[in-house]
């Protein structure tokens, strides 16, 4: 019996990890309430694909994806730096510009979106001949000054796969069964 595969954005992950957010499928689409937040994560983007190894990696894994069981989790990566074959991924998250502290949900949906790309590019760097780093970014910036505030050191968790399925198993429907 062939299952349906399950489509599921890493950004949906993150926010349904933190109750801010549900995992009913969606097709991809940039769109936002906040244009301020996206036009200061394209100049991010930019800045970082200055170098040209990081402009020809993000040219042909800019949106990634991976297969556990029926779930296909998909992705778009806000960048990567390269440390000589060593890869550290960077995530960028926004807040007021009143503010000067993420809060502790933006945070940690940042840091569990992180994760589970992370798991996702993995397979995609080893077939390259590239090392995955211990150490990604997740930077915090305010929009409008676009202030940057703090970084987050994230190091890869061998749990990101199982916490995925521990996540979907708490929203019905998403899957039929956990593995």
């Amino acid at each position: 019996m062939n299952e349906e595969i399950v489509p599921v954005r890493a950004s949906d992950l993150a926010r349904a990890w933190v109750g801010l957010g549900d995992l009913s499928p969606r097709k991809y689409e940039k769109t936002s309430q906040c244009p301020a937040a996206d036009q200061l994560h394209d100049k991010l983007k930019m800045e970082l694909a200055k170098d040209p190894r990081v402009q020809d990696f993000l040219n042909r894994h800019r949106f990634i994806r991976r297969q556990t069981g029926n779930i296909l989790v998909k992705g778009s990566l806000d960048g990567v730096k390269f440390f000589g074959n060593t890869v550290s991924l960077v995530e960028f998250k926004t807040v007021y510009e009143t503010v000067e502290r993420a809060s502790e949900q933006t945070e940690e949906a940042g840091v569990f979106q992180l994760l589970v790309y992370i798991w996702m590019i993995r397979p995609i760097l080893e077939k390259e001949g590239l090392t995955l780093s211990d150490k990604h970014y997740l930077g915090i910036y305010q929009r409008g000054t676009e202030k940057f505030l703090y970084r987050v050191v994230v190091t890869p968790d061998e749990r990101t796969e199982t916490d995925i399925w521990l996540l979907l198993a708490e929203h019905n429907g998403i899957v039929k069964e956990v593995r």
